[in-house]
Order: C-alpha cells, then sequence, then structure tokens
C-alpha cells in the first residue's frame, strides 16, 4: 500500500504543479465507490 500511496501523491503532485491552473479535482477511490469507507485513510 506505501508504494501506491507514493505514486498517486507523485501523479497529484505532477498534475498540481506543471500543467497550469486546476480548477477543481476529483479523487475517487474504488474502495469509496464500493461503499467500503472503514479505514481509509488520508494519504496527502
Amino acid at each position: 500500500m506505501r508504494r501506491y500511496q507514493e505514486y498517486m501523491r507523485n501523479q497529484v503532485t505532477e498534475l498540481l504543479t506543471k500543467y497550469g491552473k486546476i480548477d477543481q479535482l476529483f479523487l475517487i477511490s474504488l474502495m469509496q465507490v464500493r461503499g467500503v469507507t472503514s479505514g481509509i485513510r488520508k494519504i496527502f
């Protein structure tokens, strides 16, 4: 899980710093879509 968190953090950082102004950003995990919310930690 740690490698995935690092990967996602790097991807979001790239989007927010290299491509100009971002008006909105939606991050929806598969676990949230399936309704599994217990144990989800904030990674940013």
